[in-house]
């Protein structure tokens, strides 16, 4: 209904101050740009310390690039102006390259090199040796 309403009033940008659930599942798949800010109780702590940014990535991004590669649905996390206009195999294996960099453990995160020969010998990136 949000969505809808948004929609008529030609509002294709939205920013939410908060990571309310309800609100990013009633946006979900209604082409609607969404932008999530950070609560400012987090903003001091993130400018701060590297490894709270990179685990606030992997925290928020890993769960939905699971979710996309079981489901098959990248309207999750894809361009939406694609309108599901793309390469399925493409988006697959772009989407398991990149599930692969947000690993908890630097040290079980692809090298570069790597992503690229899984690209360059058309495979899938999880069946590579990483």
């Amino acid at each position: 209904m949000v969505a809808n309403l948004l929609k008529q009033n030609k509002i294709g940008k939205v920013k939410l101050f908060d990571e309310n659930t309800y609100c990013l599942n009633a946006l979900r798949e209604s082409g609607i740009q969404v932008m999530v800010g950070i609560p400012n109780k987090l903003l001091s702590m993130l400018s701060s310390s590297t490894d709270a940014c990179d685990f606030r990535v992997i925290q928020n991004a890993r769960p939905l690039l699971t979710r996309a590669l079981e489901d098959e649905n990248f309207g999750i996390l894809g361009d939406p102006h694609l309108q599901k206009d793309y390469n399925h195999l493409e988006m697959v294996r772009m989407f398991a390259c990149v599930a692969t960099c947000v690993r908890h453990s630097a040290r079980r995160r692809p090298r570069m090199c790597q992503i690229v020969r899984a690209w360059e010998r058309d495979r899938l990136l999880h069946r590579c040796i990483c």
